[in-house]
This record gives C-alpha cells, structure tokens and sequence, in this order.
C-alpha cells in the first residue's frame, strides 16, 4: 500500500513541478526564467578521483565506491546506532500539539531537495496546515514506542570538496542530507 501511495506522491510531485514551470515560463521574470533554464541545463563538472597510486578514475560507480571507503574510514564501523530515543527522555512526557508541529512543518525550507523519505520540505512548509493532524500522530506514536522510524535513521551522503583540488579523494567531505520530518521532530524535542 506504501508503494500504491508513493507513486500517486510522486506523480503529483512531478504535477506540482509542471505547474511552477509553467508560471515560471509563462509569468515570470527574465531572472527568473533564466534561473529555471540554467538549472534544467547544469551539468556538474565530474569528480576526478586518483588512487593512492595515482592513476586517475573517471567511473562514476568505481569514485562513488572509493568515496565511501574514505567516508567509512572516518567512521567506526562497527559503532551501534541505537533505535531507541534517549534515555534522557525516558521520564519526561511531551505533548506534541498541533500548534509546535505546524511551526516546526512551516520552518522547513522551501526547496525541492530529496529525502531519505522522498517528502521534499516545500511539501512539508506549504501544506503544513493540512499535515499537521497526521505528522503530529507519527510524533506522538514515535515518542510512546521511543523508536525511531528506519527512514529517520537513513540519510543521502553528497561529497563536498574541502578546497578547490578535486583530484584527492581526501579532499572531500560527507555531507548528510536526513530526513526533514525527523528533523522536526528533533526541533520540538530540543524545545522542551
């Protein structure tokens, strides 16, 4: 039934985004409009890795699969990421009400960016109204089990370049896009 749910999602997702083009192409600014062209026609320039023997790599999957070897290498592997909220919160009862849910939903950023649960935040911001109800029963339900949904515990990791030398894979850094009602989530835990 998720996935049944998920595609009508996307595909009004996909609607949506016809939809502001549109206006953008048909009322729009020149600024605008060429803002919307030079994002359907940006290629970013490709990472070029080198081994640690030097030989460059140009194979998307064989950089992806080294910059996730240096990523690990920072981490510890084997470290336990518990699914239970902490234990500081073990006595405290939150109320979760509809008020601090609308505005932690209205604080997303309005951007079409991808999650982990493929709930872009403009969706969140500008149809906090309606989703306040339902968003405001997973929080609660969250919170009585004390376990965090999986896709919270998921994230998309983008490589960042710590300076202008791209050709080290050393030279990049993990950045984790999460998901952004766990984020919410987080920002009325940290208000009481």
């Amino acid at each position: 039934q998720f996935q049944i749910k998920n595609k009508k999602f996307n595909k009004e997702l996909e609607k949506y985004n016809r939809t502001v083009e549109n206006k953008i192409i048909g009322h729009g600014s020149k600024n605008t409009l060429f803002k919307l062209i030079r994002s359907k026609t940006k290629h970013s320039k490709p990472i070029s890795t080198v081994r640690n023997d030097g030989t460059p790599v140009f194979e998307p999957k064989e950089q992806a699969n080294m910059l996730a070897d240096q990523f690990l290498s920072a981490f510890n592997p084997l470290a336990h990421y518990p699914d239970m909220i902490g234990p500081c919160f073990a006595d405290i009862q939150i109320n979760f009400t509809q008020l601090e849910v609308c505005k932690a939903l209205k604080h997303c950023k309005k951007t079409r960016s991808l999650t982990p649960d493929s709930v872009p935040p403009i969706i969140l911001n500008l149809c906090a109204e309606e989703l306040v109800l339902p968003v405001q029963l997973i929080f609660v339900h969250v919170f009585e089990r004390k376990r965090f949904p999986s896709l919270w515990k998921s994230s998309f990791i983008t490589p960042i370049p710590k300076s202008n030398i791209t050709n080290s894979i050393s030279n990049f850094r993990p950045i984790s896009i999460t998901s952004q009602l766990c984020r919410c989530f987080e920002r009325i835990l940290k208000t009481h």
